[in-house]
């Protein structure tokens, strides 16, 4: 778990200084089961939870609350803070401006954005309030100081992308190698591909954007023409916009969403990753611009376990 892994090498870097974790009560518990003993007992865990509902129009005040909370725990105890946040770039970049100037002026705040692909659309973001665009993510770039403001991402080969969606991003970005759990390889040579039938699987969330239609349409293909000889198997979840979507000859290996705004259930990291280490293939069939973006944490995935990858060609692979 990336999480996890970034905790395990904070921890290592910084063996005396309080880190502080935020987020919902059950993905902290998540992230905690995986970090060894000596690291989480370490850690300050925060659970964060909204009374309001998770759409757009409230999401400005949901992470307002979170700033505040941390601007109470955080910025007023402390001359010098570190954060490091994979989410909500349109909100948390405009208000950390005003943190610096206004909030904490006495506080120095280091600031790393960690970049995923789906994040592109709130960097590019723009309002046509004229009030509002002076707040946005764009905007606010501009007035941050290139030191203490850093955009991560988890390949070098996706910088170029970056700073095509976003110019005045060059200065800040950085290339930081994914973070691979201690104990999870398992190098130990290829598996035989002599075996029938042949396993073939689709990693992490399946969504249209990593290749689940035509995944699936492959599956039928072979299942009609060679009946027996290979399966297709989903090893993580179904993305809630595919919650009903009929999946075909696809083995399953997590609970199907039942409803569009209520994703299926994560598989955990142990299951997750001994399903992987079963497989002949693993089938990164990205379609558009998505990867581009974003280095995939299941290609690491994959490689970290030795699997022969099936890819479509994108700037990341």
């Amino acid at each position: 778990m990336l999480n996890a892994g970034i905790l395990i090498t904070l921890r290592q870097v910084f063996p005396s200084t309080p880190i502080a974790f935020f987020g919902d009560a059950s993905h902290l518990e998540n992230v905690r089961a995986h970090l060894p003993i000596d690291v989480a007992s370490t850690v300050a865990f925060r659970p964060v939870s909204f009374e309001l509902p998770l759409v757009e129009k409230y999401r400005r005040k949901q992470v307002e609350a979170l700033v505040s909370e941390l601007f109470r725990e955080t910025f007023q105890a402390h001359a010098f803070v570190y954060l490091l946040t994979t989410s909500f770039y349109r909100f948390l970049v405009p208000l950390l401006v005003r943190i610096a100037a206004v909030l904490a002026p006495d506080t120095r705040v280091i600031t790393h954005f960690m970049l995923h692909g789906t994040n592109r659309d709130e960097l590019q973001h723009r309002s046509r309030n004229p009030l509002v665009r002076r707040w946005d993510v764009q905007s606010a770039i501009q007035r941050v100081n290139p030191s203490e403001v850093k955009f991560l991402v988890l390949d070098a080969a996706t910088i170029p992308a970056w700073s095509d969606i976003s110019p005045q991003l060059e200065p800040m970005l950085l290339a930081l190698d994914i973070a691979i759990m201690p104990g999870e390889s398992l190098r130990s040579g290829i598996r035989s591909s002599s075996s029938t039938p042949l396993k073939f699987g689709l990693l992490g969330q399946a969504t249209e954007a990593k290749g689940f239609f035509a995944f699936r349409n492959l599956a039928e293909r072979v299942e009609e023409r060679t009946p027996g000889m290979a399966e297709f198997h989903l090893v993580g979840r179904l993305s809630s916009a595919l919650a009903r979507i009929d999946t075909g000859p696809l083995k399953l290996h997590s609970e199907k969403a039942q409803e569009r705004d209520r994703p299926a259930a994560q598989m955990d990291r142990h299951s997750y990753m001994a399903k992987i280490a079963t497989l002949d293939y693993v089938c990164l069939l990205y379609t558009g611009d998505y990867y581009d973006s974003g280095a995939s944490g299941v290609f690491y995935d994959a490689v970290n376990l030795a699997r022969p990858i099936i890819a479509l060609p994108t700037r990341f692979i």
